[in-house]
């Protein structure tokens, strides 16, 4: 009974985080394949670049801000902050000082800061904070997601935009 309880833990384990999962009890031999995804961005170093980072959140992609509220109730609202950065660079260098950063969130061209979106199960609000330089860093900044339970079942928003704009100084 143990080593069943030990098994099925194991394996739930493994499913809750992703995994490669074969079945070995009929001696067969199929391997485990796991999948590689090797993604970047090559850029001209050259001219000078905006880059925004993911810095903090629920998913796994730099180009992506996720925010993944698992079973959440009926009723119930929990928050999410995400973070980002975002830089000026030339050269692949850091430009420290001599512009300015100003950021918004945006819904099909509208402003989307502290505006209620309603799925059919759940309500989200997006709210955008402070953006700051820090010394020698890139700015960061954070966005804050509510999400309220309306009805069981799954709910996805993709219309919300961050965009982050550079000006001279």
């Amino acid at each position: 009974m143990k080593k069943l309880l030990l098994g099925s833990m194991l394996v739930l384990g493994a499913t809750s985080f992703g995994a490669a999962i074969v079945d070995v009890d009929n001696h067969a031999k199929t391997p485990a394949v796991l999948k590689i995804q090797v993604r970047g961005t090559v850029v001209d170093n050259t001219k000078h670049s905006l880059i925004v980072r993911p810095t903090n959140m629920t998913g796994n992609t730099s180009d992506l801000m996720e925010f993944n509220f698992k079973d959440l109730q009926k009723g119930e609202t929990v928050s999410i902050i995400g973070g980002f950065e975002a830089g000026l660079y030339q050269e692949g260098k850091l430009i420290d000082d001599g512009y300015n950063i100003t950021q918004s969130l945006k819904r099909l061209g509208v402003d989307a800061n502290g505006v209620k979106k309603e799925t059919d199960n759940a309500s989200l609000v997006y709210t955008l904070g402070t953006i700051e330089k820090v010394p020698g860093k890139a700015h960061e900044g954070t966005i804050k997601v509510d999400a309220t339970g309306k009805a069981k079942g799954n709910f996805l928003d993709t219309g919300v935009t961050l965009e982050i704009l550079a000006e001279a100084k």
